[in-house]
């Protein structure tokens, strides 16, 4: 219609009219920083007011393609909206304001950042009350929408929601989320019959969240706090994050899930070391759905039920053929194509279906552990504790990843992971439970299991095996602790020495157990994995490159 106007009465137009033509006529010539300017312009004419610039949520763009695109393309793309608004603003522009999730580093996209004055949730407390909804707002807005009978039936639904919605602690001052609160009166008045759901979730930092997650450092970290409520970190969370750096941002895990709302201070620690998980929205939307979102990144959206598969892993996780049986059909089978896996996909995979069973199920009989040392500083990639009650057996997981292996070869590196865990001792942190909590004294037995996922001559299928020895009495775990202990002292003495005769001592050593049922453990142990064999080799090679002298103490045997 103004196309027929102009055209028809070639009137005279403005520059801003000619400007709002040529976008009509062509959305593609359509520039946001004209668009901003020009805007800006059209009121300053109207008001003769310099104008203020309210951008909501301005780091989006980033979080939309920070994984695609990396730290040029955002910069490129990005800076020049930073400049515009930050640096040698025009007469008619009075200045920028910005809100978002992440504080920009000055040195990563514009040189204007150095204009700008950032006031955020960790250390900027004279905003402090503008960051959502204080006590006393909220308090005011349920008087006049919610139906009480009696001022004790008010407070009771103020600490309901206060459940829900509260808990961001900002200086002294703790904040309801006003979003969910908005959402929740909307839903009040609809009369709704589920008011109180969360309505809060930041899809757009997800990505960055999914590559920082795969980290088994922060998904232990993660489970902990899910768990107990509360992570404690040394040194504390940084104040800014550096937008744009992938590395930087998988290491600062947890001061990205502080910027974005889903950690906050404890505001009862002083030295601002404790973190808490601000209120039930946070834990049953965010870090149930990262823990889905993520297996689903794994497996293929949609391709498994990820509540039912957790559910049925932990009902079988003491029986190994069905658990093979179940990691093979529900998850491996499922397995999103790709031409390159390592045991850490496989390893966070299993362990987050775990992780998402102990959090949802109300009764789940363990709980698991991924990477944690003993006091050697070896790490079992996978220890699932029994919870009181429900359970007493320990069970320890080795994982091994191969390409190209076949069936054959798959047995011999599972036999080979569960050598590993007797020699590297990851039975250590269940009897130190055992031996020095009264709490723990309901362990009854372990169970130690070697897990190879492989797949024959690249073929794109993976597949899983599992062998279990086991299960055997707290007594007998540490009769077999002490022997590896022992014994690799001596394996260790004879590949100094040559190897000559070590069986026999080796065997000698085994006698002294007095337990005829683990001497056919161990037998089985050193007859199925070649480690003399392996060290006699390791010395021939060593006697004919004395360059790798420095090698000896680092490895005892092939694993």
């Amino acid at each position: 219609m103004l196309e027929w106007f102009v055209d028809r009465y070639n009137i005279y137009i403005s520059r801003s009219l000619r400007i709002f033509r040529t976008y009509i006529k062509d959305s593609s010539q359509i520039k946001i920083d004209n668009a901003i300017i020009n805007l800006a312009r059209m009121l300053y004419d109207i008001h003769k007011k310099p104008v203020l610039v309210l951008v909501d949520e301005y780091d989006r763009p980033i979080n939309d393609f920070i994984n695609k695109n990396g730290e040029r393309d955002i910069a490129a793309n990005f800076g020049w909206f930073l400049n515009l608004l930050c640096k040698d603003l025009p007469k008619f522009i009075d200045k920028s304001i910005f809100t978002g999730t992440l504080k920009i580093a000055h040195n990563k996209l514009s040189s204007s950042m150095r204009n700008l004055k950032a006031y955020t949730i960790q250390n900027d407390f004279l905003y402090a009350d503008c960051f959502g909804f204080t006590e006393a707002e909220v308090t005011e807005l349920l008087r006049k929408n919610l139906y009480y009978e009696s001022e004790g039936d008010f407070k009771e639904q103020i600490n309901i929601i206060k459940t829900w919605y509260n808990g961001y602690n900002v200086g002294k001052i703790r904040i309801y989320n006003p979003w969910s609160i908005t959402n929740c009166l909307q839903a009040v008045s609809e009369k709704s019959d589920f008011p109180l759901r969360p309505y809060w979730i930041n899809t757009g930092i997800y990505d960055i969240l999914m590559s920082a997650f795969s980290n088994l450092e922060n998904f232990n970290e993660l489970y902990n706090i899910m768990k107990t409520g509360y992570l404690t970190l040394n040194p504390k969370l940084p104040d800014e994050i550096h937008f744009g750096d992938m590395k930087e941002i998988k290491n600062n895990f947890f001061g990205c899930l502080l910027h974005c709302g889903y950690i906050t201070p404890n505001i009862d620690d002083k030295k601002r070391q404790t973190y808490v998980i601000p209120n039930k929205e946070t834990k049953r939307d965010f870090y149930e759905y990262l823990l889905q979102k993520w297996i689903n990144e794994k497996t293929g959206e949609n391709r498994i039920n990820v509540d039912g598969t957790a559910k049925e892993f932990i009902e079988n996780l003491g029986n190994c053929e069905k658990l093979q049986n179940l990691i093979q059909d529900e998850l491996l089978d499922n397995f999103k194509e790709s031409d390159y896996r390592t045991e850490a996909d496989f390893q966070t995979l299993v362990g987050g279906i775990a992780m998402l069973a102990s959090i949802k199920i109300d009764n789940s009989a363990w709980t698991v552990y991924s990477e944690r040392p003993n006091d050697s500083r070896n790490k079992a990639d996978a220890i699932f504790l029994p919870v009181a009650n429900l359970s007493s057996t320990i069970i320890i997981h080795e994982y091994k990843k191969f390409d190209r292996l076949s069936i054959e070869n798959a047995q011999v590196h599972a036999t080979n992971a569960l050598w590993q865990i007797f020699v590297k001792k990851y039975m250590d942190i269940a009897i130190s439970l055992y031996k020095n909590s009264r709490d723990h004294q309901y362990f009854k037995s372990i169970i130690v299991r070697g897990i190879v996922f492989y797949r024959v001559d690249l073929q794109k299928k993976w597949s899983i095996l599992i062998q279990e020895i086991g299960p055997f009495s707290m007594e007998q775990a540490i009769n077999i602790n002490t022997w590896f202990t022992q014994g690799c002292r001596v394996i260790n003495k004879l590949r100094l020495c040559g190897g000559d005769g070590s069986k026999d001592m080796i065997i000698k050593e085994r006698q002294k157990l007095g337990d005829e049922n683990l001497e056919i453990l161990i037998e089985k142990l050193i007859t199925d994995y070649p480690t003399l064999d392996y060290l006699k080799r390791k010395e021939q090679k060593r006697a004919s490159n004395p360059a790798e002298d420095n090698y000896k103490s680092k490895r005892l045997s092939g694993t």
